[in-house]
């Protein structure tokens, strides 16, 4: 949003819902040990051992859920500066690792930028399994067990309005139909629909979001705008077929997804 324009921004609390199924999460919490590693390998390297040193460097960042395309690729690259003499200690080694890693995390991705189109309300759907931070995404700071009413305090505290569920049993897909209407009855720039979490393996979930993106799109045509697949950056590699299973639900012909990562 541009600083000198101002937004009104329509907020949907998310319908919470207990999952089936058990969710199991992985956590990649090896990393700041294979980083000990990674410190004492490199504090006493010499050019004779370089082999050794990064098959054991390429070692710790594959158990760190690196991936092996780009632990191949880091450790290669660190291969062919060593040999050509533009690293010589263990030192630079290091801080050529870090830079590795830092542009890995910081170099854009194509299509980065929202598509909020020209029609009023631009709507924007949140979804990602339980506890991945869709709705800490919107709201900064939320407890879980009472995101609803931190929604509210964040929505009064930012001036932006917000749609709960009038009673209990409401289904996700008539809330956010509400929202989408009274957005685009009442003039509002965007509607933020915050979603409850759902495990991507679990297909009546899928299915139930599936409803969801239907029913606002009946509401305006092409809605949502954007659907942000929020990521939880702890469960490493399982962020994948995470992001597989939710951009084929939604856009089967043509993939298309923005994803965040938390």
């Amino acid at each position: 949003m541009a600083s000198s324009t101002h937004f009104q921004t329509l907020t949907v609390a998310p319908l919470f819902q207990r999952p089936s199924t058990p969710v199991h999460y992985c956590q990649a919490n090896s990393f700041p040990d294979n980083l000990a590693v990674i410190d004492e390998l490199l504090l006493y390297w010499n050019l004779a051992d370089t082999d050794r040193v990064l098959d054991e460097l390429e070692e710790a960042l594959l158990v760190s859920d690196f991936g092996p395309r780009i632990t191949i690729k880091i450790v290669e690259s660190l291969r062919e500066d060593i040999l050509s003499g533009k690293l010589k200690s263990g030192s630079e080694i290091k801080d050529a690792l870090k830079k590795s890693v830092l542009d890995l995390l910081t170099t854009k991705g194509s299509n980065t930028e929202l598509q909020l189109g020209f029609r009023k309300p631009a709507v924007i759907m949140i979804v990602g399994v339980n506890g991945g931070g869709k709705t800490t995404s919107l709201a900064g700071d939320t407890f879980r067990a009472a995101a609803s009413d931190q929604l509210e305090i964040w929505a009064e505290r930012t001036g932006c309005e917000i749609v709960v569920a009038e009673k209990e049993n409401a289904k996700a897909a008539s809330v956010l139909s509400q929202a989408v209407k009274r957005g685009k009855e009442e003039g509002f720039d965007v509607v933020l629909c915050d979603t409850s979490g759902r495990l991507h393996t679990n297909y009546s979930l899928m299915e139930e979001l599936i409803a969801c993106k239907k029913a606002v799109g009946k509401v305006i045509r092409g809605a949502p705008n954007e659907i942000l697949l929020v990521l939880d950056g702890n469960t490493g590699l399982n962020m994948l077929p995470q992001a597989r299973e939710f951009n084929e639900a939604f856009f089967p012909p043509s993939p298309s997804m923005l994803i965040s990562c938390t």
